[in-house]
């Protein structure tokens, strides 16, 4: 029986892709790019670390150059997002693991939610409220 020409390539180092193979890493995200180059750059990297020829180091300290940086949410948005969601301060405050001064402080825009607090916000507004229970 011939081989076809996928099994003719050299076996790439274990827990790497053949050639044709994607990563799932690769595919580009919607609107975390600096621009569309930045998302083409990216997964052309992603795949190259994928076949073991780009270092998981260098591709780290790439996408950090590559992505745009995390603004936090307005207070506006927050409340907005919020109300949406049908949750009063003490039940957004739950879910989000922070206490209900600080959401209060982040909806009268004394305070910015940053870091897991930020990320927790996106995936209520992707996801819903319940999707972080």
């Amino acid at each position: 029986m011939p081989k076809q020409q996928n099994d003719m390539v050299r076996e790439p180092k274990q827990g790497g892709l053949r050639v044709g193979q994607f990563s799932e890493v690769a595919e580009p995200l919607p609107n975390v790019y600096v621009d569309s180059l930045a998302a083409s750059l990216h997964e052309s990297l992603a795949d190259l670390a994928a076949l073991g020829h780009v270092s998981p180091k260098k591709l780290a300290d790439t996408e950090a150059v590559l992505l745009k940086p995390n603004t936090p949410p307005s207070g506006a948005a927050i409340k907005a997002l919020r109300k949406r969601e049908k949750a009063t301060q003490s039940v957004f405050a739950h879910y989000l693991g922070v206490s209900v001064n600080t959401v209060s402080q982040w909806e009268r825009g004394e305070r910015a939610a940053t870091g897991t607090s930020a990320k927790l916000l996106s995936l209520v507004e992707r996801h819903g409220l319940t999707y972080i229970r």
